[in-house]
């Protein structure tokens, strides 16, 4: 999804992820995924803003870019 930022305005990408079985571990395991991407810092790289985990979706915030998908 396309999103804003309502601390600074500005659109970015929201990637929704059902949770259909919670298993903490797993949740755990995401999370810790979640902490390297927040590492990563590259110019070719799309820049991990956040997570948001809800009752039955986990929301990753991601920086958008507005040029087309991976593929194209």
């Amino acid at each position: 999804y396309e999103a804003i930022d309502m601390s600074t305005g500005n659109l970015i990408a929201v990637k929704e992820v059902p949770i259909v079985d919670y298993d903490e571990r797993q949740m755990a395991r995401v999370r810790g995924e979640t902490d390297l991407f927040r590492s990563l810092s590259h110019p070719n790289i799309v820049r991990y803003l956040g997570l948001d985990v809800r009752r039955h979706s986990m929301f990753i915030l991601m920086e958008l870019c507005s040029c087309g998908s991976l593929g194209k």
